[in-house]
């Protein structure tokens, strides 16, 4: 989708299930992010909205998954739902920077912090991994520090677990290759389920 096309969807969709777009947040392989607020509800959220139709089960997937688990490291998912023939996403919106810029802005932390970040890190992995959930792309950029220093853990484009049909090509690999453990490379996540953890 080009940069006008986005424009334009943009106008036209200044509204989604109640919630009133606000500005966009950020971008992935799929769609776009918005911030939006639902004056019903009094609640700010952020909106992913799929632009590549041809991942249109990927993204299903994603909101499955997501609904499917809560923990206070790993962000909420509101609602999926369809407007006319384009698929959103409703979840919380996290305050904060996400932990790349967090890390940049700060430069060396305390050995104090670090263990706090990474605790967190570990216990929403360890949530997914007792449910059979693999998260595959697991980066400084999927997480966000919040203001009182809660670590929230964002983005499941890639995520499956085992009820999660074949959506990637024999032969391919998902992922974000300078953050991909040996063992993705060789298929063997499986049996390293906690790999996630030290790609920082």
């Amino acid at each position: 989708m080009s940069h006008l096309q986005k424009m334009e969807y943009a106008n036209k969709y200044q509204e989604i299930g109640g919630y009133r777009l606000i500005e966009k947040i950020g971008s992935g392989g799929m769609g776009d992010v918005y911030k939006a607020f639902n004056a019903v509800l009094n609640r700010t959220a952020a909106i992913k909205i799929l632009h590549q139709k041809n991942m249109g089960e990927r993204f299903k997937n994603e909101a499955y998954i997501q609904s499917s688990v809560s923990h206070p490291n790993i962000a909420r998912l509101y609602e999926y739902l369809v407007t006319g023939d384009t698929a959103c996403i409703i979840m919380e919106y996290v305050e904060g920077d996400s932990l790349d810029v967090y890390l940049h802005r700060r430069g060396k932390l305390s050995n104090e912090e670090t263990e706090n970040i990474v605790k967190q890190i570990a216990a929403a992995l360890a949530h997914l991994h007792n449910r059979d959930i693999l998260h595959r792309d697991i980066k400084p950029q999927n997480f966000k520090v919040q203001p009182n220093g809660t670590v929230t853990m964002l983005d499941f484009g890639i995520a499956k677990n085992k009820y999660t049909p074949k959506l990637t090509q024999q032969g391919y690999l998902v992922g974000t290759t300078e953050y991909m453990a040996p063992e993705q490379f060789q298929q063997l996540v499986q049996k390293n389920r906690m790999y996630g953890a030290w790609v920082f």
